[in-house]
């Protein structure tokens, strides 16, 4: 789908230098992302889940992984407070 090539090609358009950590950061992120999300185990498993157990059960794992996710990603941006005194 050349989403991963659009998103770094445009990417190279707005910092050319790479002087942004954004290149490394999305990177990182896809080497979680990918098997699971982008094409891997949800991906495969999810149609025939809906068929299984229905579209709610499967909206509802969907839903909780979703906000799961959100959770870490808002821990572990930059800035976020973790117990530091003073």
């Amino acid at each position: 789908m050349v989403v991963t090539a659009t998103g770094f090609l445009l990417l190279r358009f707005v910092d050319p230098e790479y002087e942004t950590p954004a290149a490394d950061a999305f990177a990182c992120k896809q080497l979680v992302h990918g098997p699971f999300m982008g094409g891997g185990l949800w991906t495969g498993i999810a149609v025939p889940l809906i068929a299984v157990a229905g579209a709610r059960p499967v909206l509802g794992i969907a839903t909780v992984a979703i906000v799961l996710w959100s959770l870490v990603l808002f821990y572990l941006r930059p800035g976020f407070p973790r117990g530091k005194a003073g």
